[in-house]
């Protein structure tokens, strides 16, 4: 049986980490995709990154970021896994030693989840995402 899990994604306050922990989330999302408004300087994600215990992972989501800043993060954050919301390909994707989320834009062409996790085959599991058309998520 499939297990449903939940992410709170985009966090950006220590009030909203703690909720989300106390809520019973499965993972913390820190978005570090610079031009996206949720994104979070290291700094700040390291000090939010404190704030999670052992049983709530914690997901650190790029876009198209350089494979330097990815290690940056990775450093700095400890995340447990990778989620990856650009063109990325599988093997850029495993190249980091982290299970990673491929994230898949639904809608159009795109909307076959099966498609996708045959072009990731190295993903722990994908990430549906619905948004605007135009959109990066």
């Amino acid at each position: 049986m499939t297990q449903t899990r939940i992410k709170f994604c985009g966090m950006a306050r220590a009030e909203d980490v703690r909720l989300a922990v106390e809520l019973g989330v499965d993972y913390i999302g820190l978005v570090f995709a610079p031009r996206r408004p949720r994104h979070v300087p290291l700094d700040r994600a390291r000090t939010l990154r404190e704030l999670v215990p052992a049983e709530v992972a914690v997901v650190a989501l790029v876009m198209d970021s350089p494979a330097a800043d990815i290690d940056a993060v990775i450093e700095n954050v400890r995340p447990d896994l990778l989620q990856f919301h650009g063109a990325e390909d599988d093997a850029f994707c495993a190249s980091f030693g982290l299970p990673f989320f491929k994230s898949v834009a639904m809608g159009g062409e795109a909307a076959d989840p099966r498609q996708a996790a045959s072009r990731y085959p190295s993903s722990y599991g994908l990430v549906l995402d619905g948004h605007a058309p135009g959109e990066a998520g």
